[in-house]
């Protein structure tokens, strides 16, 4: 009986330790693609920012882009020990064209992968038209802003200065400080001036190909520093219709960050959007060539318009005003004396009247004519003011 009584002892103790090893096992982190979308489409050779935010309840150590079942990218933790949110963009560059999954992993410390998620990206054989891709960078705490340095004017929209951008790091989204100062853009370059082309050697078959002439296409940048995201970016020629929304579905401008899109030379009517389809900005009939930015700020409400005028009576007579009549045209009797006290020799007063048609007639304070306004029109916010005796 007792070894039975053993057995079932050894039993109960390794059913609870697997319960418990079960309860208190590793937890997996968890990930998340903010960008692009599922769906987007690129050109063959055309480099792809997939950008991640990765969290774990302990600390995220590592980031894996996986495409074709081969790890392309990755990026540790800029923090030894790891960090419990770690956000950052992982490159691609297209090689292959047709459709494509980008698969992202997180790693915890203690090594545990999150589960994977992915998008799908259609890679094309043409180039992407101009103005249809935009290349999205950080705003770092500071006002370091990726890609930095000397920006030119890009050929073509595969010369895309993201190629050569480092992996920026999104600032905290609990930030209250006031958005970062850009940092100065410097002026396009000019194209260098090709090199006359020596004389071929006698042993040449043929001289060097000459360089093939590009068509330059203008830089615009939009940089975000309200407190939302932007939803909804437009821009097209003043003589076109909006068109559509050149965020594809699904991607934002987040707050602090900004975008860089390669169009034709010209003019352009732009129009951004906040998720709630507020308006942030308007702008009409604005050249772009070369490098052209566009500041977007928080649109403070108007202030209510002024609903008074604000008149001030100075006196210039030689002797004190004891009484003084500011009526409508409406009054022909002046009505009551509008001052409790006189106004002394040099000194003025201020008084709130409504807006309109106004006359003033001042007296000593025996009642003796000293001088008068011909009524006259004051519009809400007017500030006039009236100097009696001036004139002698």
């Amino acid at each position: 009986m007792s070894s039975v009584r053993k057995i079932l002892v050894v039993v109960l103790f390794l059913l609870v330790g697997g319960a418990l090893a079960c309860v208190g096992g590793p937890q997996k982190p968890s990930v998340e693609i903010l960008c692009p979308p599922s769906g987007s489409q690129v050109a063959l050779g055309e480099e792809v920012e997939v950008e991640y935010r990765a969290t774990d309840a302990d600390a995220v150590i590592r980031v894996d882009l996986e495409v074709g079942g081969q790890v392309v990218n990755s990026q540790n933790s800029p923090v030894a020990e790891g960090q419990p949110t770690m956000t950052g963009v992982l490159r691609w560059v297209a090689q292959d064209p047709g459709d494509h999954t980008l698969i992202v992993y997180a790693y915890s410390r203690d090594r545990v992968a999150s589960d994977p998620v992915g998008v799908t990206i259609t890679v094309g054989e043409g180039e992407p038209v101009p103005g249809s891709t935009v290349t999205i960078s950080l705003l770092l705490p500071g006002g370091t802003r990726t890609p930095s340095g000397t920006e030119t004017v890009l050929p073509t929209v595969a010369d895309s200065p993201s190629a050569t951008t480092p992996s920026p790091t999104r600032p905290a989204a609990t930030s209250t400080s006031p958005p970062p100062t850009p940092t100065q853009r410097q002026a396009a370059p000019a194209p260098p001036t090709a090199t006359p082309t020596q004389p071929p050697s006698p042993t040449a078959t043929k001289p060097p190909p000459s360089p093939t002439p590009t068509t330059q296409l203008a830089n615009l940048w939009v940089e975000n520093y309200t407190s939302v995201d932007i939803c909804e970016v437009y821009f097209s020629p003043p003589s076109e219709s909006w068109g559509s929304n050149r965020l594809l579905q699904g991607n934002r401008i987040y707050a602090g960050q900004s975008a860089l899109w390669t169009i034709p030379p010209g003019n352009y009517d732009l129009k951004a959007l906040d998720c709630g389809l507020n308006e942030l900005s308007l702008v009409r009939n604005q050249p772009i060539h070369g490098n052209w930015t566009w500041e977007i700020y928080t649109q403070l409400p108007p202030p209510p318009p002024p609903q008074s005028v604000n008149l001030v009576v100075y006196n210039y007579c030689t002797e004190d005003i004891g009484r003084l009549y500011i009526y409508e045209l409406s009054q022909p009797d002046k009505g009551p004396n509008d001052i409790a006290f006189p106004i002394p020799i040099g000194g003025s007063e201020i008084f709130t009247l409504d807006p309109g048609w106004w006359g003033i007639t001042a007296q000593n304070a025996q009642g003796t004519h000293l001088d008068n306004m011909e009524p006259r029109e004051w519009y809400a916010g007017d500030s006039p003011m009236w100097n009696a005796c001036a004139q002698g």
